[in-house]
C-alpha cells in the first residue's frame, strides 16, 4: 500500500466518500445504489413544500433540503438531545454524547443544485447534525450560483454638467442596517470615488515617526484633506512597509490639517523603516463624494442612503445590472472541537460563489495577518475529510475558502478564484509547540490545481494562499497571478513554536506580484518552518516591491531546514532570492535577475549559523552583484552562506561581484568575486560560464546546449507541468484509492 493510501485510511476516510471524490458526483441514474446513495434536488424556481426527491419536484433552498434529510433519516441521527430519543443502534464510538444517538445507519446523500442564481439572505450553516457523507454539486451541465448580493433597481438618471448621474435611495442604508464597500456593475467590480484620482497623497508629518508606531493622527499636506462632505463615510487606505491599513476617519482640523482616525495603526505613518528608505506613508481617500468624477465610479452616503453612480457611455438603465453585496459568508461548516464533533465527508463540487461583502471591521486598524482579514466565503471549523473541488469564487470580498482550527485531511482542488477583495485560501491552526490538543491543529491538507487571479482589490496586503500554523500541507500546481503582496505563504511562527512542518510547495506558477504597491514580499514566502518542508518545481517571477524586499523566493525569519530544488525564480525588483533563517539547502535551481543582487543573505548575525547551502544551481545576473548582505554586514569575512559547484554568469558582460549593502539607499560596496572565493572560501569549484539559455531576459530558459550545465551535474527541471493540471490528469495522479464499487443513484 502506498504512503498516501496509508495516510488516507489511517485518517478514517470512507470508501464511499472517496468513490465520489475520485469519480466526481455521478449523473442522476435509474438504478438503486448498492451504497444506498440518495439524491435531492434544489432549484431557484423550486418550492420548499416539495419533497426534493425528484428533478421535477425540487426544493428552493439548501436549508430546507438539509432539514428534509434529517427528517427522512431520523432527527436523532446526529442529534444528541432529541426530546424523546429512541435508540435503534449502538452509540457512535468515542463521540461525546453518543449514548443518546438514534436512527439507522445513513448512506451518502447528493444534493443536486440546478442552474441559476440563488440569492441568499443568510449563510448556509452545516452543523454536526449534517455530518454524514454529503455532496452538494452542480447538476450535470448546469451552473448554480450562490450569490451574496442584492440587485439594486429604481435608479433615476439626471445630468450634471457633462456627466450622466444615476441615483438611488436605499432605505436599509439610511436606517443604518447596511453599508457596502463594493459595487458590481454587469458582473464587474466598480471603483469607488477616490482621491487622488491617480497615485497617492503623502503624509506631511507622521507626528513622531518611529516613536509613534500605534498612531491615529497625522498632518496632511495642504489641499490633500479638506472639510469633505460626510467625512464619517471616508476610509483612509494607508500603504507603507508591507502593510495596508484601512482606517475610518474620526475628525479633521482644517486649521492644523490634523487627521484623526478611529483606530490606531500597528506601524508609524512612514513609508518604511529608515534602514530601508526615507519618506512618509502614502494614502488614498476612498468613498469621497468630491472625488466622483469619472464614469464607472460610485459613492454611498450613509446618512441619506443615496447611492450615486456615474454610468459609462454604453450603459443604460435597461442594459445594466447593479448589485451590492450584503453577505460576507455563504457557507459555514462548523463542528464542535470541545466535544470532538467533527463535520466529516462533505464535498462541494462545481458551484459558483459570487459577490460577497467585506467585513470592514476585520481590517480597520489592522495589517497583513490573514487572521484579521474577515471570515472566508466558505469556512470550515472542526472539519475533517472534506473537499471543495471545481468551484468558482468570483467578485468576493474576503478570502474564498478558510480552514479554521481543527480542519484536517481537507482537499481544496481545481477551483477558480477571480477578483478578490482579499485572497483565495487561508488555513490557520494551533501552534505545534503550544499546549493546544492535537485535534486543534490543521494537518494533512491538500491545496492543489487552483487558478487564482486578481486579488487584494480591497485589502491590498492579502496573500493569495496562506498556510498559517498548519502542518503536512501540500500546496501544488496552483496558478497565482496579479496580487499586491505575497503569492503563496507558509508560516508557522518563531522558534520553537513551529507548526509549518512536513509541508510541500510544488509545481506552482506565481507571477505579477507586488506591482510596486507595498514592500517586503515574495512570490513564495516562508516564515517559521523547520523540518520536512520542500519547495520544488515552482516557477515564480516578476515580483516588484515599492521600496525593498521584492523577491520571487523570500525566506524570512526562522525559515530553516528547507529543501529548495528544481525551481525557476527570476525577475525580483530587489533580489531573486532573499534568504534568512538557517541551514536551507538550495540545489539544482535557476536563480536569475535581481535588481540589487541575485541573492541576499538577510541574517543579522551570520556568524551563528549558515543561512543556506547552495550547490548545483545556475545563478544568472544582468549587471548586479551575485550575492549581497544586510546593510553594513560583512559578507566576505562572515558570509553566512556555503556555496560551491554552481554556474555563475553575468549576461551584461560585467565581472561577477559580491556586495555589502549600505543604509539609506547609498550605493552598495562591491568586491571582486576572487575575494568571495579566496577569503570567504565559496564557489571555488563553480564555473563562471554562460549556461546557454535561449532568451532568459524574455523568460525563455530553454537550454541551447547542455554541455556547460552538465559539468556541475545540473539537470534541467521539467516546467511543463507547473500550474493547474487538466481534471483527468490531476485525478489520475491524486493517489486516492480506487473505489471498490461504482456509485449508481436512483430517483423516486
Amino acid at each position: 500500500m502506498s504512503l498516501v493510501k496509508k495516510i488516507l485510511f489511517s485518517c478514517g476516510l470512507t470508501a464511499a466518500f472517496y468513490s465520489m471524490a475520485l469519480a466526481g458526483p455521478p449523473a442522476p441514474m435509474d438504478k438503486l445504489s448498492v451504497l444506498n446513495v440518495e439524491q435531492y434536488f434544489v432549484a431557484p424556481d423550486g418550492s420548499d413544500n416539495h419533497s426534493g426527491l425528484h428533478p421535477d419536484t425540487p426544493m428552493a433552498t439548501l436549508e430546507a433540503v438539509l432539514s428534509a434529510i434529517q427528517q427522512r433519516k431520523g432527527l436523532d441521527w446526529h442529534n444528541p438531545y432529541p426530546s424523546n430519543p429512541t435508540r435503534r443502534q449502538a452509540p457512535v464510538h468515542r463521540v461525546i454524547g453518543a449514548e443518546t444517538y438514534g436512527s439507522e445507519a445513513m448512506g451518502p446523500v447528493i444534493i443536486w443544485m440546478r442552474g441559476g442564481v440563488y440569492r441568499l439572505n443568510k449563510p448556509l450553516d452545516i452543523n454536526f447534525a449534517d455530518s454524514h457523507p454529503l455532496v452538494i454539486a452542480a447538476y450535470p451541465g448546469e451552473q448554480p450560483i450562490l450569490d451574496g448580493s442584492r440587485e439594486l433597481s429604481g435608479f433615476k438618471e439626471t445630468t450634471e454638467g457633462d456627466l450622466r448621474v444615476w441615483r438611488l435611495t436605499i432605505p436599509q442604508v439610511a436606517a443604518g442596517d447596511w453599508f457596502f464597500r463594493q459595487l458590481f456593475v454587469n458582473g464587474e467590480r466598480a471603483p469607488r470615488a477616490t482621491l487622488p484620482a491617480e497615485g497617492f497623497f503623502i503624509v506631511e508629518d507622521s507626528l513622531g515617526g518611529l516613536s509613534n508606531p500605534r498612531a491615529n493622527q497625522f498632518i496632511a499636506a495642504e489641499g490633500d484633506f479638506r472639510a469633505f462632505k460626510n467625512i464619517q463615510d471616508i476610509e483612509i487606505s494607508v500603504l507603507h512597509y508591507w502593510i495596508n491599513h484601512r482606517l475610518a476617519v474620526k475628525s479633521f482640523d482644517p486649521a492644523t490639517r490634523k487627521v484623526t482616525t478611529v483606530n490606531r495603526t500597528t506601524y508609524p505613518f512612514l513609508e518604511a523603516h529608515p534602514l530601508h528608505g526615507f519618506g512618509n506613508a502614502r494614502y488614498r481617500l476612498e468613498n469621497v463624494l468630491e472625488g466622483l468624477e469619472t464614469p464607472g465610479q460610485w459613492h454611498l452616503d450613509s446618512s441619506t442612503g443615496i447611492l450615486t453612480y456615474l454610468p459609462r457611455p454604453e450603459e443604460t438603465l435597461d442594459n445594466t445590472i447593479i448589485e451590492a453585496p450584503h453577505l460576507v459568508q455563504l457557507i459555514r461548516v462548523q463542528g464542535d472541537l470541545n466535544r470532538l464533533r467533527f463535520i466529516e465527508h462533505l464535498r462541494l463540487s462545481g458551484l459558483t460563489f459570487r459577490q460577497t461583502a467585506i467585513d470592514f471591521f476585520a481590517h480597520n486598524g489592522t495589517h497583513n495577518n490573514a487572521a484579521n482579514s474577515g471570515p472566508g466565503v466558505v469556512s470550515f471549523s472542526a472539519a475533517r475529510n472534506c473537499m471543495v473541488e471545481d468551484c468558482t469564487f468570483l467578485n468576493i470580498g474576503s478570502y474564498g475558502i478558510e480552514l479554521n482550527t481543527g480542519s484536517s485531511t481537507m482537499a481544496i482542488i481545481g477551483n477558480t478564484f477571480k477578483d478578490m477583495g482579499c485572497g483565495a485560501i487561508k488555513s490557520s491552526g494551533a501552534w505545534l509547540g503550544s499546549s493546544a490538543p492535537a485535534h486543534h491543529r490543521n494537518w494533512i491538507n491538500w491545496i492543489t490545481d487552483n487558478t487564482i487571479h486578481r486579488g487584494g482589490r480591497i485589502f491590498h496586503g492579502s496573500p493569495a494562499i496562506i498556510v498559517n500554523k498548519s502542518g503536512a500541507t501540500v500546496v501544488a500546481h496552483n496558478e497565482v497571478v496579479d496580487f499586491f503582496y505575497n503569492g503563496i505563504v507558509l508560516t508557522g511562527g518563531p522558534m520553537p513554536q513551529f507548526a509549518a512542518v512536513d509541508s510541500r510547495i510544488e509545481n506552482n506558477l506565481v507571477h505579477t506580484i507586488g506591482q510596486g504597491l507595498l514592500s517586503d514580499m515574495g512570490g513564495i514566502y516562508v516564515h517559521g518552518s523547520a523540518g520536512g518542508v520542500v519547495i520544488r518545481g515552482n516557477v515564480a517571477y516578476d515580483v516588484t516591491a515599492k521600496v525593498y524586499g521584492g523577491s520571487p523566493l523570500y525566506l524570512d525569519d526562522s525559515a530553516g531546514f528547507i529543501v529548495i530544488e528544481d525551481n525557476l525564480f527570476y525577475n525580483g525588483s530587489t533580489y531573486a532570492v532573499n534568504v534568512k533563517g538557517r541551514e536551507n539547502i538550495m540545489r539544482n535551481n535557476i536563480f536569475a535577475f535581481g535588481g540589487n543582487s541575485l541573492l541576499k543573505r538577510a541574517d543579522l548575525e551570520p556568524g551563528r549559523m549558515n543561512s543556506a547551502l547552495l550547490t548545483g544551481n545556475i545563478l544568472l545576473t544582468d549587471g548586479s552583484p551575485v550575492f549581497s548582505s544586510r546593510p553594513e554586514t560583512d559578507i566576505i569575512n562572515a558570509p553566512g552562506i556555503v556555496s560551491d559547484a554552481n554556474i555563475i554568469w553575468d549576461i551584461a558582460g560585467r565581472d561577477v561581484t559580491v556586495a555589502i549593502a549600505q543604509h539609506h539607499r547609498k550605493p552598495a560596496r562591491e568586491f571582486p568575486f576572487a575575494d568571495w572565493q579566496n577569503i570567504a572560501g565559496n564557489d571555488r569549484r563553480s564555473l563562471l560560464e554562460d549556461p546557454a539559455f535561449v532568451d532568459p531576459l524574455n523568460g525563455d530558459f530553454t537550454l541551447k546546449s547542455t554541455s556547460t550545465v552538465e559539468q556541475i551535474g545540473f539537470r534541467m527541471p521539467d516546467f511543463s507541468h507547473v500550474g493547474p493540471r487538466p481534471r483527468e490528469e490531476r485525478r489520475a495522479q491524486r493517489g486516492i484509492p480506487e473505489a471498490a464499487r461504482s456509485i449508481e443513484t436512483h430517483v423516486e
